[in-house]
């Protein structure tokens, strides 16, 4: 039986890293199928015509997949965070029922368990680690594969599309149509990725020793600049700051290595920048270079247009600032219940799109107590194993995560996001195995809920 057992986890093993692979191409897929069979439009989407995608439909069945790899394997830590975070939702859908809120269950249910397919998938990338890590540095060398491998795709379906005007625009509003998201079904959720992990890419050539035409040089170099030119066409604020906000971090960091590494990091940064203007040279003989500057002008403006014309909250925040004043309202003066248990989120029309006051204003503090408590703890470890090993990796790390932070409080779309949010908890898991002496020391153990399960 132990056997039969070890043989199905060991299956589950190589389901997960074929998920892995496919995963960018699983939306990608959905959106094409849309766009060009169903003939949705931008306006389409953006009016949530198409909220239940097929991408979505896979990603549950796959939550229900590993969920019961959780299980095989004994995850002990995993199981009970999951039956805490659902204790804490039951409560809060009870406490709604009983004080007669109008809701749909089918809609809380489902947003709840978008949230907790991160949890489950980061405890399963965890999972993984300790199953599959023989050898800490050729497991890292096989994460930083994915990284190059997901960026020089998600990249490709962008660009393009873009070169033969197929796809999405990134903005459909009163400036009119820009952007450019290839078949992506959300640009917020493809640009999550890319301020994910385009710091690692560019890391990940910056500190490669061999020469610099090597097949993972090279790779590292494209998945990097490839990146950057995909995030100039989406064009949207936080897709912006995630492209210019990796290089001058990275800058700063070679900057001041240069005492204790030499100019090597330099020289290749420069590297990297020159393979970016040639392949935007590249595309614009490709698209012509006024359409190609005329696009990224344009949607670099867009904020600025918006500051003069209405707010500079609105150019920032998109609005969300409205969405957030109006239901926190609405939990601040429901009483002790709402700030305990949360309104839930089939009680408004629209999310907040910020998910850090999502999971308070929905869930209550109750609820925010056993939905958080994993990444504050996580956040907090990262800290303290950054202090002690401060390298170009893991300042990478730090952008990336530091970035997604941002993003998911001021704009969403990664908690509660089973696209972006995948690669946030793989790079969480990144970082601990990076960080660990060992595969087995990287294993997720807060030291009080370890003793109350033992217990």
């Amino acid at each position: 039986m132990g056997e039969k057992r070890s043989s199905i986890a060991a299956l589950m093993d190589k389901i997960l890293i074929i998920y892995i692979i496919i995963n960018p191409l699983i939306d990608y897929a959905t959106g094409f199928y849309i766009r060009e069979f169903v003939g949705a439009t931008e306006l389409d989407i953006e009016s949530s015509s198409f909220a239940s995608t097929p991408s979505l439909y896979i990603r549950l069945a796959m939550l229900l997949v590993f969920a019961v790899y959780l299980l095989l394997r004994r995850e002990k830590l995993a199981i009970g965070t999951l039956v805490i975070m659902g204790a804490a939702f039951c409560a809060s859908i009870g406490v709604l029922l009983l004080t007669g809120a109008q809701l749909s269950l089918g809609t809380d249910v489902k947003y709840f368990v978008k949230y907790c397919y991160n949890i489950v998938m980061l405890f399963a990338y965890m999972s993984l680690i300790r199953s599959m890590c023989k050898n800490k540095d050729e497991f890292i060398e096989k994460i930083f594969v994915i990284v190059r491998y997901t960026c020089i795709v998600c990249a490709l379906g962008i660009i393009i599309p873009y070169i033969f005007s197929l796809g999405y625009y990134t903005y459909a509003d009163r400036l009119g149509y820009r952007g450019c998201k290839g078949y992506f079904y959300s640009g917020n959720d493809i640009t999550a990725v890319f301020t994910m992990l385009l710091p690692l890419a560019a890391a990940n050539f910056l500190s490669l020793k061999e020469r610099f035409f090597s097949g993972r040089s090279v790779a590292s170099l494209l998945a990097a600049s490839l990146s950057v030119i995909a995030l100039f066409l989406i064009g949207s604020k936080t897709a912006f700051i995630a492209a210019i906000g990796t290089f001058g971090f990275l800058l700063i960091f070679a900057l001041f290595s240069i005492r204790r590494h030499g100019t090597s990091y330099l020289v290749r940064m420069l590297k990297l920048l020159l393979t970016i203007l040639l392949l935007l040279l590249i595309l614009g003989c490709i698209v012509s270079f006024d359409r190609l500057v005329s696009n990224v002008v344009m949607s670099f403006e867009a904020p600025s247009v918006y500051a003069d014309t209405e707010s500079v909250e609105v150019a920032v925040l998109s609005g969300r600032s409205d969405k957030l004043a109006q239901q926190f309202g609405l939990f601040r003066q429901g009483g002790v219940l709402p700030w305990l248990f949360g309104i839930g989120r089939s009680t408004v029309s629209n999310i907040i799109e910020m998910d850090i006051f999502e999971v308070v204003i929905y869930y209550g503090l109750v609820g925010a107590a056993a939905m958080l408590w994993l990444y504050v703890w996580l956040a907090v470890e990262f800290i303290r194993s950054l202090l002690k090993q401060f390298d170009i990796i893991s300042f990478a790390l730090f952008i990336g995560l530091g970035m997604s932070f941002g993003y998911l409080a001021l704009a969403g779309h990664v908690l509660f996001t089973v696209t972006s949010g995948q690669y946030f908890v793989l790079a969480i898991a990144f970082s601990r195995l990076y960080f660990a002496p060992s595969a087995e020391e990287a294993a997720i153990r807060p030291a009080l809920i370890s003793r109350l399960l033992k217990a």
